[in-house]
């Protein structure tokens, strides 16, 4: 049996994984992650119920737990390169920053540090065994629950920790977990599902960005909203306030009365172009930073499952490029919802191969 330290959020998911590792055995003990920039939207008075609810369950469950204050490194981690990446005009993947940094990377090292032998958390994906010639001894498979399945967004973390890492729920359904957590008498007192990002409240991503982003920033300015071939159709608000494939408050009419949506964003010529639906289909992907799990499957030819959204369902293609940490990808069929910044997640039936972020 193993020393585990849990990732606990006073959530249903993280409880029952401390609990289900600890009626296996195992010495659990818990940490609640204190990871907030002072500038966040959420309320101070909804981040201290958190922390408030997870001390309370915790103690409810009878395990040891402390609060570990990371925020620093989610500064660095996560926050900057969000800013960042909305400032280009570029859609963030923020969770996937903070999976592979944050809760797979400092607070496994603080772990380790602590004399932790292992840490789990409660994301629903599964460790499988790789064969040789793969990044690391064990990999990541989609959930048995496919509705909850998170192997999208842990396709950033290093293969090489997985080992030390324990995911209690990849084989149950949220169902299961909902039903152990009345049975063991604390389903009254975990906190609810968030939806959001957990720095985001009040006021939404340009809230929360007009505290980072000085007014006179290019990306606040007005500009040219414009067709795809350039034309153009009104004035927008500023490219901060758009993300592709956007549909609402554009402010314009539609010249054909089919729906527009935002296609592309260029804040250097502070232009957004519109179109419509058709126009936000692609066949053809690249994506970059790329993080191989099993590279014998990554090679040009080779017919994998590609995901572009974490809720979309997986679409078959073909890799058509593998260069140093860039692949390109080419469905089978046109998808819509591509975006520069979110992420390209490859799979060969339920395993993880690669991912990376879409240009």
């Amino acid at each position: 049996m193993a020393r585990i330290l849990v990732g606990f959020s006073g959530g249903v998911d993280s409880a029952v994984a401390a609990h289900l590792l600890r009626e296996a055995g195992h010495e659990v003990a818990a940490v609640t992650l204190r990871l907030l920039p002072s500038d966040a939207t959420v309320s101070p008075a909804v981040a201290a119920e958190r922390l408030s609810t997870a001390q309370r369950l915790a103690r409810r469950m009878g395990f040891e737990h402390e609060v570990w204050d990371l925020a620093a490194e989610f500064e660095r981690e996560v926050i900057a390169p969000f800013v960042e990446t909305y400032a280009a005009g570029r859609t963030p993947n923020p969770c996937v920053l903070c999976n592979a940094h944050i809760k797979l990377g400092a607070y496994l090292a603080r772990a380790q540090a602590g004399g932790w032998e292992r840490i789990a958390t409660g994301h629903y994906v599964r460790k499988v065994p790789l064969p040789p010639g793969a990044a690391g001894p064990v990999g990541l498979a989609c959930a048995r629950d496919r509705e909850k399945d998170q192997a999208y967004m842990l396709w950033a973390v290093d293969p090489l920790v997985l080992p030390l890492v324990e995911f209690p729920l990849g084989m149950r359904t949220k169902e299961e977990v909902l039903e152990i957590a009345g049975e063991i008498g604390i389903a009254a007192e975990i906190a609810p599902e968030s939806q959001d990002l957990c720095f985001i409240g009040e006021g939404g991503y340009t809230g929360f960005l007009s505290r980072r982003l000085r007014p006179e920033h290019p990306g606040w300015q007005a500009g040219a909203l414009v067709d795809q071939q350039g034309r153009a159709l009104g004035r927008h608000r500023g490219c901060l306030h758009y993300t592709v494939g956007q549909r609402r408050g554009l402010g314009i009419g539609s010249p054909t009365g089919e729906p527009l949506y935002v296609t592309a964003i260029d804040p250097a010529s502070q232009r957004v172009a519109v179109g419509t639906a058709s126009a936000l289909e692609r066949r053809a992907v690249e994506a970059t930073a790329c993080r191989c799990f099993v590279p014998g499957l990554l090679a040009p030819g080779n017919h994998l499952m590609a995901r572009i959204r974490y809720r979309q369902a997986a679409r078959p293609g073909e890799v058509t490029s593998v260069r140093e940490e860039a692949v390109r990808f080419r469905f089978d069929e046109p998808v819509r919802g591509v975006a520069a910044g979110q992420s390209l997640v490859l799979f060969h039936e339920d395993l993880l191969i690669a991912g990376g972020f879409l240009v």
